[in-house]
């Protein structure tokens, strides 16, 4: 799929000030999009809508109509939320903005997560020695909520070490890109680059409470195969990009 979108948008660098080929950007992510929302898999598909995201910022695309394309969309979360969404997606996504959720129900979780995160303190209570993860207290604990365990078990300097990884991670797939000579290196990155940051910070934000629980993996952290493997290929192509092209010295 990166390189799908990486090929529409660098073949049309110079068009992307009109609404058209930003539409058919968006028309190409639609199919993968809407397969994944029916399965249903809320989380992937706004991992997708992120990575469009943003591949058409780093495109340079008229912000103008960057702006009517993101009202759009919020202006069919009426539709999504009465059509399409089911009612247990409705309660994870509405349970987060209760001040005093049901804690034996949809905010069940989460107030399991917060309890995990705040009693790690500086250091943590070491591997394996976390009371919440070791009595089973907290739920899906090597998947969605894997930052909780991490928190609890390594502490506030742990969570620290990881977001300065992701960071470096991140700062050496921006430079891949920009090495590249030509647009499609550089698009392709900043995809690789977007799925990364917008899993990182859905999946954090939803196990302190500041984001709605979507289902999203810690890339790298997260126990599952398929965000393994899909992460893996990003950046193996990305690192053929990366050595088979350089960008011309100045």
């Amino acid at each position: 799929m990166f390189v799908f979108r990486a090929n529409y948008l660098s073949s049309r660098t110079r068009a992307l000030n009109s609404f058209t080929s930003i539409l058919g950007a968006c028309l190409l992510v639609a199919p993968p999009l809407v397969l994944v929302m029916l399965q249903p898999d809320l989380g992937t598909s706004l991992v997708f809508g992120g990575i469009l995201a943003g591949m058409l910022w780093m495109s340079g695309a008229s912000l103008k109509w960057l702006g009517v394309l993101g009202a759009g969309v919020v202006a069919m979360v009426p539709i999504a939320w009465t059509y399409i969404l089911r009612d247990y997606q409705k309660e994870r996504l509405s349970s987060f903005l209760d001040t005093s959720p049901d804690v034996q129900g949809a905010g069940y979780q989460l107030y399991q997560a917060q309890i995990a995160v705040g009693s790690g303190g500086p250091f943590g209570k070491g591997l394996t020695n976390g009371t919440q993860t070791q009595g089973d207290f907290l739920p899906v604990q090597a998947t969605d909520f894997v930052f909780a365990t991490l928190a609890e078990e390594l502490g506030f300097v742990g969570g620290v070490v990881l977001f300065l990884l992701f960071v470096l991670l991140l700062w050496r797939v921006l430079v891949a890109g920009w090495r590249s000579k030509d647009a499609f290196g550089t698009l392709f990155a900043a995809g690789v680059a977007s799925m990364i940051l917008f899993q990182m910070v859905v999946n954090v934000g939803m196990v302190l409470g500041l984001m709605p629980i979507t289902g999203i993996p810690l890339p790298f952290v997260t126990h599952g195969g398929a965000s393994l493997v899909s992460m893996a290929a990003g950046l193996g192509i990305l690192q053929s990009i990366n050595i088979r092209q350089t960008r011309a010295a100045w």
